[in-house]
C-alpha cells in the first residue's frame, strides 16, 4: 500500500513536473553550443530531482549525519553549479574540466562519512575514496565525450535507465526509502525524455546533460551500495551489481563500433541503448536472485 500511495502522491505528479520543465525550457532547442538551450536542460532537471528528494528527505537539519541528506546539501548543488559554470559560452574548458574533477572527487567523501570516520583505516578509507573519485570521473568523462560528439537523446535515455535498475536492485534489497530516492530521480529523467520524443530539434542535450546527472546517478548508486543493499549470500554479488550499473551508460559506446558505422544513427543509438540495457538486466537478475534467497532464509514475512 505504501509503494502505490507513494507512486501515485509522488511520482506521477513528479513526472508531470519533469516533463512540463522539459517541455517548456528545452523543446525545440539544441544546446550544444551552450546558452540558454543548454540552461534549460539542467534546470528542468535539477529543479524536477531536488523537488523529488526533498519531498523524501524534508529539508536536512542543520547538522545532517544521513547521507541522504547530503545528497540533497551538497551533491545536488554541485552539480548543478558545474552544469551551470558549463553551459555559459566562453567558459574556460580548463576551468569547466577542474570543477568536474573536484566534484568527482568530492561525492565519495561526503556521502561515505561514516565510513570514514568508524568503519576504515587511512589506508583503506585513501584507497575506496580514490577508487570511487577516479570511477566517477572516468565514467564522467565518457559519457561527456559521447554526448557532445554524437548527442541524440540515448544518453538521457539509458541514464534514467540506469537510475531506474538502481532503484530496483536497490528495493529488491529490502530498503524501501533509498530506492525510492533513486526511483524519483528516474521518473525525472523519464519525464524529460517523454517531454521531448516528438521534438524535431531537440537533438543534443549537450554537456549539461552529463554534467548533472553522471555525479548525481553515481552519488545515488554509492548511497544505495554502502547503506541498504543486503546481497550476503554471496560475497562478490553486490560489487558485481555495482560495477554492472556503474558501466551501463557506457555501452552506449557500443554503437560505435567499425563495423556498425553503415547503421542510420537510429539503429546505432538503438544498439548502444540494447547493450546498456542488458548489462542492467543482468544486475537486476543477480539482485534479484538475491532478495529470493534471503527471502527463503527469512521465511514469508521478510517484506
Amino acid at each position: 500500500m505504501t509503494e502505490l500511495v507513494w507512486i501515485v502522491i509522488d511520482l506521477l505528479p513528479l513526472g508531470a513536473i519533469s516533463a512540463a520543465l522539459a517541455w517548456g525550457l528545452v523543446r525545440n532547442k539544441d544546446s550544444r553550443q551552450g546558452g540558454l538551450p543548454a540552461i534549460g536542460w539542467f534546470m528542468s532537471i535539477g529543479l524536477a530531482t531536488l523537488i523529488g528528494l526533498l519531498s523524501l528527505t524534508g529539508l536536512p537539519p542543520w547538522k545532517s549525519i544521513e547521507s541522504k541528506h547530503w545528497l540533497v546539501m551538497a551533491v545536488v548543488p554541485a552539480a548543478f553549479f558545474v552544469a551551470l559554470i558549463g553551459s555559459i559560452p566562453k567558459t574556460p574548458k580548463v576551468l569547466t574540466w577542474l570543477l568536474r574533477v573536484l566534484v568527482a572527487a568530492g561525492v565519495a567523501p561526503v556521502l561515505m562519512q561514516p565510513m570514514v570516520r568508524y568503519n576504515w583505516s587511512v589506508s583503506e578509507a585513501a584507497g575506496w575514496l580514490g577508487g570511487l573519485g577516479a570511477t566517477i570521473l572516468a565514467v564522467w568523462i565518457l559519457m561527456h565525450l559521447y554526448t557532445v560528439r554524437y548527442g541524440g537523446r540515448a544518453p538521457l535515455f539509458v541514464i534514467g535507465a540506469t537510475a531506474a535498475g538502481v532503484a530496483a536492485c536497490t528495493f529488491a534489497s529490502g530498503s524501501i526509502t533509498a530506492g525510492q530516492l533513486t526511483g524519483s530521480f528516474a521518473v525525472v529523467l523519464g519525464g524529460a525524455w517523454l517531454a521531448t520524443s516528438r521534438s524535431k530539434t531537440c537533438t543534443h542535450a549537450g554537456p549539461a546533460l552529463t554534467d548533472l546527472t553522471i555525479p548525481l546517478l553515481l552519488g545515488l548508486l554509492i548511497n544505495s551500495w554502502a547503506y541498504s543493499w543486503q546481497m550476503q549470500h554471496e560475497p562478490w554479488a553486490s560489487r558485481v551489481v555495482a560495477i554492472l550499473l556503474v558501466v551501463a551508460p557506457l555501452g552506449l559506446w557500443a554503437d560505435r563500433l567499425p563495423w556498425l558505422k553503415r547503421l542510420s544513427s537510429t539503429r546505432q543509438a538503438v544498439l548502444g541503448s540494447a547493450v546498456s540495457l542488458s548489462l542492467i538486466a543482468v544486475a537486476l537478475s543477480i539482485a534479484g536472485y538475491e532478495a529470493y534467497l534471503r527471502a527463503q532464509a527469512t521465511g514469508p514475512s521478510y517484506y
